[in-house]
């Protein structure tokens, strides 16, 4: 969290302290890939992605491509989210008895285990920069900037380091894909949010869902 000595109100959180609100998509090899920080901690994921992609600073992915996206986002296209109201986090499919019922309990699982990659990024990241847990009073302007240039050292040393003890602690090795980068295409539109194309994506995401559980359990 950052700390702020202006715009008290805008920049307040929900617990009444005073935050900044840091979007960030990451690779699967821990690497942020995009970061947007700047916004007042109070305002909505959603509200915050939209003005990114509304910028144009960040451009949504081909058709056939997703961002993997927690429930504080909208399954829209180009953002794939987990099903509401089932059961998501790794530890709710802990122990005998508790597997997936159904295949959106499957599917989130899945999404889940791919997801956590930006947990254990941000883990990386707040373990060895403590600063932004207590942030110190500096203008707003300077903690957009130390935000930045935090991330850019985050990947320098992921790049260039094979054994750094940061990274170590939160290494997941049950299963890392290999990253490959997307390839924008600047004849994309942004984005499309009328219903048909709401309903399009979910009804995709139901099909990636029923796929999986016929190829487990079918």
């Amino acid at each position: 969290m950052l700390g702020s000595n202006v715009r008290h109100n805008s920049c307040r959180a929900r617990k009444g302290n005073i935050t900044q609100n840091v979007l960030a998509a990451c690779d699967f090899d821990m690497m942020f890939t995009f970061v947007y920080s700047g916004w007042e901690g109070s305002a909505n994921d959603s509200r915050v992605i939209l003005e990114a992609l509304q910028s144009g600073m960040f451009q949504r992915p081909p058709d056939d491509k997703y961002y993997l996206v927690d429930c504080g986002y909208s399954n829209m296209p180009g953002f794939l989210a987990p099903y509401r109201g089932e059961r998501y986090h790794l530890h709710d499919f802990d122990g005998v008895g508790n597997e997936p019922i159904h295949q959106r309990e499957l599917f989130n699982r899945r999404h889940a285990r791919l997801r956590n990659v930006i947990e254990r990024t941000f883990g990386v990241f707040k373990k060895r920069f403590p600063i932004f847990k207590f942030m110190t009073n500096y203008k707003p302007t300077r903690q957009v900037l130390m935000v930045n240039a935090c991330c850019g050292l985050h990947n320098f040393i992921r790049r260039h380091s094979t054994d750094d003890s940061f990274f170590t602690l939160f290494e997941d090795e049950d299963f890392v894909p290999p990253f490959v980068a997307a390839q924008h295409d600047p004849n994309i539109p942004v984005l499309d949010l009328s219903q048909q194309s709401l309903t399009r994506m979910a009804r995709r995401r139901d099909s990636i869902a029923q796929s999986m559980w016929n190829a487990e359990f079918g």
